[in-house]
């Protein structure tokens, strides 16, 4: 078979790495959108239908088309294809070609770079009429200087300004060994948990998958989790790394699918403290555990003290009952028995539900005073409310939180008390007239039993 050399521009070139591995099932996805510009030129993923009678054959619902303006080239060469062994390989792919420029697909293989092309399987250039059709041909990798490191280049050059599609690939493919691509959507995923060794989960951190010189990445939230999308499905491993200030980062290799899952442990470069409970506003309003995250590696010891006490060595988590507010200290050492900076936060914990008051007085023949009080002394007051047989008569939300009433009926009041921590305390008072007429009228019959017996 007859060789053609062909010695191209040196001119940047647009790489997108496709990995191929040899007798592989049919991959699905290349995501063309995050080539980088070379020479202002680029290939595009392009939907079929954009451009009704312009554009390749194809399987799927995806090709590639050289983007470029007047005197543009662009690209795409794949990642090395082994073809060590054999004497005969057919290729063949679908395309369109607008008529303008020039547009080649070449081979080279390991020892030559992609600016020398060992062989010229197809050459089209502006005198060419305008054409969709499908190409194959046969080559001999044996002839190659290594087989085993064989690129195909898809090359094109414009010569005539803006031409959407200009030089347009779908259905790649290889026979002899198996391999067939079609420009897909990049729908593998890679989702999970972040958390520290305690499976505490830890929001910000940052988890990036690289492929084909670029990546996607994704943020965790509030509870770890993480979700990244857009990638390549392609028989290599994808390089996936998990960082967040103050830890260190983690990388793990990954074969990414459609819904691969990896949760991610970070370990702190200096320990702190997780208190566990029920909070409210900065403030606990449960028992508290307290635990230590660190790095067994790093660490030796660590101790710690709050409200007072003496500083105690963390062996494992413990429970802090006490109420108020307290400042929570602690420092590690190292197995060099280097003693690190002595640390502090913040602790407030409030358990307790607000306190009342109730004060009642008789003002007259058939008439009472009602006056409630209610207040917290630890985390302070929110609001209170105040209801009169179960309807809301009376909202406080600043001091003083207090209810007054005079009655003369039966009436049953109640309370609703919510502190900054959000506890809640509740109190009903029932008054009943006919309570206070069977007290009065007792009085008076003692009264004139006594004025009787003078």
């Amino acid at each position: 078979m007859k060789k053609y050399f062909f010695k191209k521009s040196l001119g940047f070139t647009i790489v997108l790495l496709v990995f191929i591995f040899t007798f592989a099932p049919i991959p699905s996805g290349i995501n063309i959108a995050n080539n980088k510009k070379t020479s202002n030129g680029e290939w595009e993923r392009f939907e079929y239908g954009q451009y009704p009678g312009e554009e390749p054959y194809g399987l799927g619902d995806y090709y590639l088309s050289a983007g470029c303006d007047l005197s543009e080239e662009a690209s795409y060469i794949t990642k090395d294809i082994n073809l060590d062994g054999l004497s005969i390989a057919t290729i063949g792919f679908s395309y369109y070609f607008s008529g303008h420029g020039v547009a080649i697909v070449a081979i080279y293989s390991g020892g030559h770079g992609s600016s020398y092309w060992e062989e010229t399987i197809f050459f089209l250039q502006s005198s060419s009429p305008q054409q969709i059709d499908d190409f194959e041909t046969t080559i001999s990798p044996d002839s190659y200087y290594d087989s085993s490191e064989v690129y195909l280049e898809f090359y094109y050059f414009n010569d005539y300004g803006p031409s959407f599609p200009s030089f347009s690939i779908d259905d790649v493919y290889i026979n002899e060994i198996g391999y067939f691509y079609s420009f897909e959507v990049n729908d593998g995923t890679l989702s999970g948990y972040v958390t520290d060794p305690l499976l505490n989960p830890i929001e910000g951190a940052l988890i990036k998958v690289y492929f084909h010189g670029t990546y996607e990445e994704d943020c965790s939230d509030e509870n770890g989790y993480y979700h990244v999308t857009n990638i390549p499905i392609c028989y290599c491993m994808k390089n996936c790394t998990c960082s967040k200030e103050g830890y260190k980062t983690e990388w793990v290799l990954l074969g990414i699918s459609e819904n691969t899952t990896y949760d991610f442990i970070l370990y702190p470069d200096d320990p702190y403290p997780i208190f566990n409970g029920s909070q409210c506003n900065g403030w606990f309003n449960s028992l508290v555990t307290a635990s230590f995250v660190f790095d067994p590696e790093n660490v030796a010891e660590i101790w710690y003290r709050y409200n007072g006490s003496n500083w105690i060595s963390y062996l494992e988590p413990f429970i802090i009952s006490e109420e108020g507010f307290f400042n929570f200290e602690w420092h590690w050492f190292d197995f060099e028995g280097i003693q690190s900076y002595i640390y502090d936060l913040d602790l407030y914990i409030d358990r307790t539900p607000p306190d009342f008051y109730i004060e009642k007085e008789k003002i007259g023949f058939n008439k009472w005073s009602i006056l409630i009080t209610t207040w917290d002394n630890l985390s302070g007051m929110d609001f209170a409310e105040f209801y009169i047989n179960g309807v809301l008569m009376h909202i406080d939300d600043a001091p003083p939180y207090e209810f007054f009433y005079i009655t003369s009926h039966n009436y049953k009041f109640k309370v609703m008390s919510y502190d900054i921590a959000c506890n809640i305390g509740e109190i009903s008072i029932s008054f009943t007239k006919n309570i206070f007429y069977k007290s009065i009228v007792s009085n008076f019959l003692l009264l004139k039993n006594r004025f009787l017996f003078k």
